[in-house]
């Protein structure tokens, strides 16, 4: 069996990543569908067909497949156009979450693909805290609990946004500023999941999965290092961002970190990429997201 390599493109409420996958397909260029949904944004689907081997070698890029028709159906039909900037959208956005999603993708010369897709509840956070510990104040510990669904397999995923607030020569007055927010946990929900993203622009991300605390409140205690949160200001506000994500979405994410984490490296095992689009390769998963702030002195 070949391999061939395709590019998988996510839509984030707040990032975006391209990421090569390696799928095994047989002798035929596989056929790609990538969608990642949430209630707050309008449906985004990427339809495409990958570059196959040259001479053994992995070649870079996809053919665009223009003249597809693409309609997903949960609480309604939805048919999605093809628009220059090459994927299909809608103004539409999805619906309540708890509802199930297909979709079916199909154009000449392709087999139909389909996939389905629980929308998750969201989750909310239901109080969180800051303290600053140590003498020198060069450590926070943020505290925030969630009241996990009894007799379900719940999945998160949790990233920090923060501010900071300095006085500004240059406006004469006090502003608010985004500040990069680092955390760091050994709650061992993480150590579960054995697995988390850095990413230096959000700061970490951590995906996890509720085994540990199954129905029950769940106090979370993260390390946030004073670099990360500390620079002029005394004050300092913090968003929490917790996903409730679809089994989908975390098999995609942490078998793709997996196997980001051992290219380069010939010891590693070989790690097939979660894929759920029936007749191609892809994903279709989606996620449902709530916010807490907690302002810290």
């Amino acid at each position: 069996m070949k391999k061939y390599s395709a590019f998988t493109m996510l839509v984030f409420i707040l990032f975006a990543c391209e990421k090569i996958v390696d799928i095994d397909t047989g002798s035929e260029r596989p056929f790609v569908v990538n969608s990642i949904f949430n209630p707050d944004s309008t449906w985004r689907v990427d339809v495409f067909r990958s570059n196959a081997l040259s001479s053994g070698e992995y070649t870079w890029g996809y053919d665009t497949i223009k003249d597809a028709s693409v309609v997903i159906t949960g609480d309604q039909i939805t048919t999605l156009q093809y628009n220059k900037a090459g994927y299909y959208e809608t103004e539409v956005k999805p619906g309540a979450a708890g509802m199930d999603y297909s979709i079916v993708v199909s154009a000449p010369e392709m087999p139909e693909l389909t996939a389905l897709c629980k929308l998750p509840v969201p989750i909310m956070v239901d109080t969180a805290y800051g303290e600053v510990i140590s003498q020198y104040g060069d450590k926070m510990i943020l505290h925030f609990v969630i009241d996990d669904p009894a007799a379900e397999s719940n999945y998160y995923e949790v990233y920090i946004d923060g501010w900071y607030r300095y006085y500004s020569e240059y406006y004469q007055d006090t502003v608010e500023s985004p500040g990069w927010v680092d955390f760091q946990s050994t709650d061992p929900a993480y150590v579960v999941s054995e697995y988390s993203i850095h990413n230096s622009l959000a700061g970490e991300r951590m995906l996890f999965q509720d085994v540990l605390f199954n129905g029950n409140r769940k106090i979370f205690s993260l390390s946030i290092p004073n670099y990360t949160w500390r620079y002029a200001g005394t004050h300092v506000k913090l968003s929490i961002t917790l996903r409730s994500v679809s089994a989908e979405y975390y098999q995609f994410r942490t078998t793709s970190q997996l196997q980001e984490d051992g290219r380069g490296d010939p010891f590693s095992q070989p790690v097939q990429v979660y894929n759920n689009i029936r007749n191609g390769t892809g994903i279709f998963a989606g996620f449902s997201s709530s916010v807490y702030t907690v302002q810290i002195q």
